[in-house]
């Protein structure tokens, strides 16, 4: 997975409306294999998008409306929470989805230091 785009929004109806583009975005364009998440991370409202790099056209759209908020960067171990979730979902088609009440906590494993 070589594509990981973060923004972080002031507030979270901005955050969700910025997701919904990204979902119509990634449903109505050019065949990719990304994954989108709108969450929130110590307080602060962030969507995400994740996968396989994108066909050029769909990454300048997606990275446009990120760019409406402050693209930064998640931790480690979270981004890597959102990767196991993904493959998990990966599985069951296409196209999957799952929206959750605000408030519900995600299990962030620690990642594991490489050994090499």
């Amino acid at each position: 997975m070589a594509f990981v785009v973060v923004a972080r929004f002031r507030t979270t109806k901005r955050a969700q409306a910025v997701y919904r583009q990204v979902e119509r975005t990634l449903y109505q364009g050019e065949p990719s294999d990304l994954s989108a998440y709108n969450l929130i991370v110590d307080g602060v409202p962030h969507v995400v998008v994740l996968g396989e790099e994108p066909p050029a056209q769909l990454q300048e759209q997606l990275t446009q409306l990120l760019a409406t908020g402050a693209i930064t960067e998640l931790p480690v171990d979270v981004v890597a929470t959102l990767r196991r979730r993904r493959e998990q979902e990966h599985g069951k088609g296409n196209w999957t989805e799952g929206h959750y009440r605000p408030g519900l906590r995600l299990l962030i494993e620690p990642t594991k230091p490489d050994r090499g």
